[in-house]
């Protein structure tokens, strides 16, 4: 595959994966060019409700029981929001028809307060290759 003719996809850690941060993951690519590849972890749920380990002012009360997931080992501390539908919620990119991916804080919060919980993943950190190391 080469950065021209790229589209989003998966990888599949292989069983002989011997990196714990991607043994026997999915990784949803969602960029991959000459600078690099930006990826997310998309199969590590942790038992935390995501409104508990989000912190957005004012902080979120009540809400959903949505869980956080795990992207990758790169910035944990930065939160993104895969949705099936993100209009009018502030900026977000289009991965693929029916799939966005956004760190904005409005869709973030409704995302986590929305009831019944919507068909979203909020996910901590990332997944990131330099250039060249995704194709070794």
């Amino acid at each position: 595959m080469t950065a021209h003719d790229f589209q989003p996809s998966f990888l599949l850690s292989m069983p002989q994966m011997q990196d714990p941060n991607f043994a026997r993951t999915v990784v949803l690519l969602c960029d991959f060019n000459p600078d690099g590849a930006f990826g997310l972890v998309l199969n590590r749920p942790t038992e935390m409700a995501a409104r508990d380990m989000v912190r957005l002012m004012p902080p979120v009360v009540g809400g959903n029981d949505l869980r956080l997931y795990i992207g990758g080992p790169v910035q944990p501390e930065l939160g993104w929001i895969l949705v099936n539908d993100a209009r009018g919620t502030g900026e977000y990119r289009t991965i693929r028809e029916g799939l966005h991916l956004s760190s904005s804080p409005e869709l973030l919060r409704t995302v986590l307060v929305q009831q019944p919980t919507p068909r979203a993943r909020v996910i901590a950190g990332y997944a990131g290759w330099g250039p060249g190391q995704l194709d070794e």
